[in-house]
């Protein structure tokens, strides 16, 4: 059996010392969720709760995830991260995919790109993005990024004319393996 610790919910100024701790300890690895924006009020119902209320207050820490497992990376040996979930349909894929792949070769093979398609359409809406093309957007982001993490880059089959003529600038070695929740 493996063991994980949840970011969820702690004081970002604990995480490191946590992850080190839980290092130390023999645990597998940590758990590390994602929200881009927290309001104060939601009109979506959370879907993980009988009442529809989410389980944390409305301003609870959300660090970014890969600065998170870059800085707890380079303080661990052992620790493996995953994130519990990751929405990458809210966001721009070269961002995300640079992002993504220098938290991966900062964590040495020990990243596990947890997705989801999410819930809240409020934070969709506010990051520019359509709720109900959600799942549609997730996919095709993943092949994108999963082909800007190739040597080389995407082929000119990948996405028509779009990345002819310029050379991604991808963080070398290790990219993660992709669980989708």
């Amino acid at each position: 059996m493996k063991y994980y610790v949840s970011t969820a919910f702690l004081d970002t100024h604990e995480v490191i010392e946590i992850a080190k701790a839980a290092d130390d300890l023999g645990y597998h690895g940590m758990g590390i969720p994602d929200h881009v924006i927290n309001l104060e009020t939601l009109k979506t119902p959370y879907p993980y709760t009988k009442d529809g209320k989410r389980r944390w207050e409305a301003f609870t820490d959300w660090p970014d995830p890969w600065v998170m497992i870059g800085a707890i990376a380079l303080v661990t040996t052992r620790l493996h991260f995953v994130t519990t979930v990751y929405l990458p349909a809210m966001r721009d894929p070269y961002s995300a995919a640079k992002s993504i792949g220098t938290a991966a070769y900062l964590a040495n093979g020990r990243l596990e790109l947890g997705i989801g398609v999410g819930w809240c359409e409020e934070e969709f809406t506010l990051m520019g993005q359509r709720f109900d093309r959600r799942g549609r957007r997730t996919d095709e982001m993943l092949d994108l990024m999963k082909a800007l993490w190739q040597p080389g880059g995407p082929s000119s089959r990948a996405s028509s004319t779009r990345h002819r003529g310029w050379k991604w600038n991808r963080p070398r070695r290790t990219f993660p393996s992709t669980s989708v929740a």
